[in-house]
C-alpha cells in the first residue's frame, strides 16, 4: 500500500509557510520558540477564524494575536477545571452519604436501587476492576481487614467523575430526587444532565481541547430562573450558569467570577466574549445567588 501520509515539515518550514499565507510574524525567533512548545497542528485551530477561502489569512493577522487567544483559551480551561473539582467531590460525598445512611453501605451493589439493571451491572464491572487495580493505602486496608468489601464511601473515591454521574443518573427516581431537592432545590433530571455535561467539559479540558469559538457538543438544561438571561443555550456561558448551581461553598464562587473577570479584562480587545455566549451583564448574572442560596 502506498504511503499517503502528509509530509512532515521542520519548524523553519512552518514559519515560512505561515508567512507565505500572510500571517504577520514580527519575531521569527519567538515564533520558532512557540512552535517548539505548541504544535503547528494545534496552533492552526486558533488560526481558523482568520483564514480566508484561498487558504491565506485576513490582512493584518498577527501571530502575537493568535498566540494571545491560545493563552486565553488555556487559562480559561484551567479556571473551568478548578470549579469542576469541588463540584465532583461534592456530588461524590452526597451520593455516598445518602446511599450509606438511607439505604445500606453496600447499596451501590444492589440492583433494586437502580433503574437500568444492565447499566448497573456494567458499572459494577468497571468499579470492581478499578478497585482491583487500586494500590491506594485505604484500598489495601479494606482488603486486609474487611475481606475486600468496599462500602460506598470507599468505592466512590475510586470511581471516575463519569462513573459517579452515571450512577447518579441510574438511581431510582426517589433517590435522585431526594439528593437533588435537598441539596440543590432543583429537579433531579436537571442535576443528572448537568453532571453528564460537566463530565464532558472536564474531559475536554483535561485533553486540552480548544474551547474558544467552539460550541459545546451538548446543551445544558436551563432552569426556569435562568432562562431569560441566557442568550445562547448551547454555549460556555450556559455551562457556567449551570455550574453556579452546583458549586460549593457558594461564598467561594465569587472568587471564580473575579478570576474570570480579571482574565477577560487582560485579553480585552483580543477575544470576543459573545462568541462564547456571554451577554453584556455576564458578571452580574454569574454572581446572582441561586434558589438554594439566601
Amino acid at each position: 500500500m502506498a504511503n499517503s501520509a502528509k509530509p512532515a515539515t521542520t519548524i523553519d518550514q512552518q514559519v515560512t509557510l505561515l508567512k507565505s499565507r500572510g500571517l504577520i510574524i514580527a519575531d521569527e525567533v519567538d515564533a520558532k520558540a512557540i512552535l517548539q512548545r505548541i504544535s503547528y497542528y494545534r496552533l492552526s485551530g486558533y488560526l481558523v477564524e482568520f483564514k480566508r477561502s484561498d487558504n491565506t489569512y485576513i490582512p493584518g493577522t498577527q501571530l502575537s494575536t493568535v498566540y494571545a487567544i491560545y493563552e486565553f483559551d488555556r487559562r480559561f480551561r484551567n479556571l473551568l477545571l478548578a470549579i469542576i473539582e469541588p463540584i465532583e467531590i461534592s456530588i461524590r460525598t452526597k451520593l455516598a452519604q445518602y446511599l450509606a445512611v438511607a439505604c445500606d453501605p453496600l447499596a451501590y451493589r444492589d440492583p433494586k436501587h437502580f433503574v437500568n439493571p444492565s447499566e448497573h451491572t456494567a458499572q459494577l464491572t468497571v468499579i470492581d476492576m478499578t478497585i482491583e487495580r487500586s494500590r491506594e493505602p485505604f484500598a489495601d486496608h479494606y482488603r486486609k481487614y474487611y475481606g475486600g468489601t468496599f462500602p460506598i464511601w470507599v468505592a466512590v473515591e475510586m470511581m471516575s467523575f463519569g462513573s459517579v454521574s452515571k450512577m447518579f443518573g441510574n438511581l431510582v427516581r426517589s433517590h435522585r430526587q431526594h439528593i437533588a431537592k435537598s441539596h440543590y432545590g432543583l429537579n433531579e433530571k436537571v442535576i443528572a444532565q448537568w453532571l453528564l455535561s460537566l463530565v464532558t467539559v472536564r474531559n475536554s479540558c483535561a485533553h486540552f481541547s480548544r474551547l474558544y469559538r467552539r460550541t459545546p457538543t451538548f446543551q445544558p438544561k436551563i432552569c426556569h430562573d435562568d432562562r431569560p438571561d441566557i442568550p445562547e443555550p448551547q454555549s460556555w456561558f450556559s455551562v457556567l450558569m449551570a455550574a453556579r448551581h452546583l458549586y460549593e461553598p457558594w461564598t467561594d464562587w465569587s472568587h471564580f467570577v473575579t478570576a474570570l473577570e480579571t482574565l477577560c479584562d487582560e485579553y480585552q480587545g483580543i477575544i470576543d466574549l459573545r462568541a462564547m455566549g456571554f451577554p453584556p451583564n455576564w458578571e452580574r448574572l454569574l454572581r446572582r445567588p441561586c434558589r438554594r442560596h439566601p
